[in-house]
């Protein structure tokens, strides 16, 4: 019987000074089919494989095949408590290279956040990226800073999409550590993994909850963008930088609102600075939007909360593809379009009522 195990490292960044530690194991098996999305799969398949690596980082059983056939209740238990090393060996029994990451973070260097997976497939020449989920107390204290923050656009300097605090901490936190300009690169040469015709080397992404929020806020420092600076009225212009990797497709479970939305006007928010909401919620539509796919259960209170004091209005939005799960447990394309419904406005619940027919 042949063992398969993979080339498994364990990541743990410290800000500015990249990684502190590396565990490694022989290279993953080559005769197993990867798992991962694929350049040459159909959305529906890298769909499906996406949300697979988002249940396998928040932990899987060692039998992980049972996981595909069934028996989800007896595996479910064994979830939470796995090892990052036993999770290694579960892609590499796979098919795939895999890389933990978790950077310190500054303010608090006994907290690791966020934590991600890179994956390596060596077949199709691919990487994906997927998010952890929120695991513990500081992950909940990331997720209540719901305040809406943007960058200041000082030339250079790597785009964050403006949106959620304490998402957009996460990926300050990997730029600060160096993951995108130095981990990512590295892990992709160390694995083999060379550019396509086009010059680049294809990504995908996926996390589910918080590592959903966090793939959507990493995305354009995967791809390399970076500010030009800020013109007399405070717009920023972007620009790409290096152009090593290029995403082909992001996989959002359960994706809390993360990104500034572009019809949010509150009385204290400067009128330019709604502005560059809306131009950077427009920019992340044209430019992620139709490679981007949303999975949402309709009771699950994740995808919908919002900062209850803006009482009529919600200050962020989805973008891209939505996949609906209703109460019955049947998936179907949604794809119209995500609005702004004013969940709680008062004359919102009068106004759409009038539609209503006996």
């Amino acid at each position: 019987m042949r063992l398969l195990s993979a080339t498994a490292a364990i990541l743990l960044a410290l800000p500015g000074t990249g990684c502190a530690s590396r565990q490694r194991s022989p290279a993953p098996a080559d005769t197993v089919p990867a798992i991962n999305p694929r350049t040459t799969a159909g959305w529906r398949d890298n769909l499906l494989n996406g949300t697979l690596l988002a249940a396998m980082v928040y932990g899987a059983g060692r039998d992980h095949d049972g996981l595909e056939q069934g028996g989800f209740e007896n595996l479910r238990a064994l979830m939470p408590g796995l090892s990052v090393e036993h999770r290694l060996e579960l892609f590499a029994a796979r098919g795939l290279h895999a890389a933990y990451i978790a950077p310190r973070l500054w303010l608090m260097p006994w907290v690791r956040y966020p934590e991600l997976y890179v994956l390596g497939d060596t077949h199709d020449q691919s990487l994906s990226i997927v998010f952890v989920g929120s695991n513990d107390a500081q992950d909940w204290y990331q997720n209540a800073k719901t305040s809406v923050y943007e960058d200041s656009p000082e030339a250079e300097r790597p785009f964050i999409p403006s949106g959620h605090a304490g998402f957009r901490r996460g990926v300050r936190n990997l730029i600060a550590a160096g993951f995108f300009a130095k981990d990512l690169p590295g892990l992709a040469q160390e694995w083999g993994i060379a550019p396509g015709p086009d010059g680049r080397i294809p990504v995908f992404v996926a996390g589910h909850s918080l590592g959903a929020a966090m793939a959507q806020m990493s995305l354009p420092c995967i791809e390399g963008w970076h500010h030009t600076g800020a013109d007399d009225h405070g717009f920023f212009g972007l620009e790409k930088s290096g152009g090593l990797f290029a995403v082909r497709g992001v996989y959002l479970i359960a994706p809390p609102y993360a990104i500034a939305s572009d019809e949010f006007i509150a009385p204290k928010l400067d009128h330019q600075q709604w502005q560059r909401n809306v131009r950077c919620y427009e920019w992340m539509v044209a430019t992620y939007g139709a490679i981007t796919w949303n999975v949402l259960h309709d009771a699950d209170v994740v995808c919908a909360i919002y900062d209850v004091r803006n009482v009529h209005e919600v200050s962020m939005k989805h973008l891209g593809h939505r996949i609906r799960i209703d109460g019955r447990g049947q998936a179907r394309v949604d794809d119209g379009a995500w609005g702004n419904l004013r969940p709680h406005d008062y004359w919102g619940y009068y106004r759409q009522l009038r539609s209503l027919k006996e």
